[in-house]
């Protein structure tokens, strides 16, 4: 399964989570590599915010399911950045994800999984098993990504 909503937030919900996202200098990407800065550098927590409710109530009303939260961040996929494929499964207590993109004024990080490839959209969100369904990001080839993302315990 894989969940698509489109204009799940507005823009300028989006560009409001996009003034709260890390953004590396560049010592920090000089020191970690250019295409790597540690992961804190690119995220910030937003467990407590509104928006993991806004997002939980969603998914109930779409699925009859209530979603607990686990961990949620914005992140910031700095240019040069990937995701190789990968699952979850290493994080016993995660079980579905979702993601709000933010931004689109990027070139590459499609998020992509066997199935399925999304380019992108701000106020897109995206609801799928990421302890089963091995997924990626394809490298950003300029500018950042920003996403929020939600880590639903199992």
């Amino acid at each position: 399964m894989f969940y698509i909503k489109q204009n799940f937030i507005h823009k300028s919900e989006c560009d409001y989570f996009m003034s709260l996202a890390p953004r590396p200098n560049n010592d920090i990407r000089l020191k970690y590599g250019e295409d790597n800065p540690l992961w804190e550098h690119r995220t910030i927590d937003i467990t407590n915010h509104h928006i993991v409710n806004r997002v939980s109530d969603h998914i109930h009303k779409v699925f009859g399911v209530r979603l607990e939260i686990e961990e949620a961040q914005i992140q910031n996929w700095i240019e040069g950045s990937e995701s190789l494929p990968h699952t979850h499964e290493r994080w016993p207590q995660v079980g579905y994800n979702s993601l709000i993109y933010l931004n689109n004024n990027f070139e590459g990080g499609e998020f992509y999984t066997p199935n399925v490839t999304v380019k992108p959209e701000p106020g897109l969100l995206t609801l799928f098993d990421g302890s089963q369904t091995e997924h990626g990001l394809n490298k950003v080839l300029n500018n950042d990504r920003f996403t929020l993302i939600f880590w639903w315990k199992k």
